[in-house]
């Protein structure tokens, strides 16, 4: 699709409802080739579990695809966010770091709605069974699964939910930040360091990208010296400037340029509504990446 000059070629930062989507990983695909996308990744935080119902439904719409995830890590003490790309899913070290992650969010997300319900902000109706059976292919549970399933089986109504999210899962609270205090004392799980998680993507034959750095930028050295092999140029959490220096970072080391839409489920932005300009790249960059084992 071309726009005010610009090929929109390939978005490759997408999220299903197998991890925080509002899509399942066959709506994506069909939203994408409406917008006329001709290259797309699903990038759902720590877990495959998408990537075969995702790229059958690619191959049957003409759109070109890699294997991809977005792994949580912490990088300099910081939460941080590295996509996986073209990497084999059944190597054991990235199977460890995906459980590892996985297990995290779903037991926060559990142990947040148990707090949520000892301070009467939830019904105690509202349970993680209720998202499992809504989701039942799920390996990977997060607020929005909850919510939706709130919504879907009629224990709150959409204003209702706001306040929930607002008040049991929103970072922004400082019940919350008290909360994951909580969290570190009772399960005792910590994300791998990002030197750790590039490597790993690495050994399993796959591209790390540093995912949307924007301010912390600082963390893209040691994660280069691990192996990094791109950096996301483009994302609507970043700023022009921010994104340039990444451009210009990926220049100069000769790194793989990403970049997408980026979305979220529920209280977040769609595929539908982030404009495309704020996330791509262009046929040129996308084929770099998909053509490099030849070559």
């Amino acid at each position: 699709m071309v726009e005010n000059n610009k090929v929109f070629f390939a978005n490759c930062h997408n999220h299903s409802t197998y991890s925080d989507g509002e899509y399942t990983p066959e709506e994506l695909v069909d939203i994408a080739a409406e917008k006329g996308y001709r290259a797309l990744l699903l990038t759902d935080h720590d877990t495959v579990k998408g990537q075969y119902s995702f790229q059958k439904a690619a191959r049957k719409k003409g759109i070109m695809t890699l294997n991809a995830c977005e792994f949580s890590s912490r990088t300099l003490n910081i939460p941080f966010h590295i996509l996986g790309i073209d990497f084999d899913s059944e190597n054991n070290r990235i199977r460890e770091i995906l459980e590892r992650g996985r297990r995290k969010q779903t037991e926060r997300t559990a142990l947040l709605l148990s707090f949520g319900k000892e301070r009467g902000y939830v019904k105690e109706e509202l349970t993680m069974e209720l998202a499992c059976r809504l989701y039942p292919d799920n390996d990977y549970f997060c607020c929005s699964h909850l919510l939706n399933a709130a919504l879907r089986y009629g224990i709150y109504n959409e204003d209702e939910i706001k306040h929930i999210h607002k008040n049991v899962f929103s970072a922004s609270r400082k019940t919350v930040r008290e909360d994951e205090a909580r969290i570190k004392e009772i399960n005792g799980l910590y994300y791998f360091d990002g030197v750790e998680v590039v490597r790993a993507i690495v050994e399993a034959g796959g591209v790390a990208v540093a995912a949307h750095p924007g301010k912390y930028i600082g963390c893209v050295k040691p994660l280069i010296e691990a192996g990094l092999g791109g950096i996301e140029i483009r994302h609507p959490d970043c700023s022009g400037e921010q994104n340039k220096e990444c451009e210009e970072l990926c220049r100069e080391l000769r790194l793989y340029r990403l970049g997408g839409t980026d979305h979220s489920s529920v209280l977040g932005s769609s595929l539908s509504d982030v404009p495309m300009s704020s996330g791509y790249i262009t046929e040129e960059e996308f084929m770099e990446l998909y053509e490099r084992r030849l070559g």
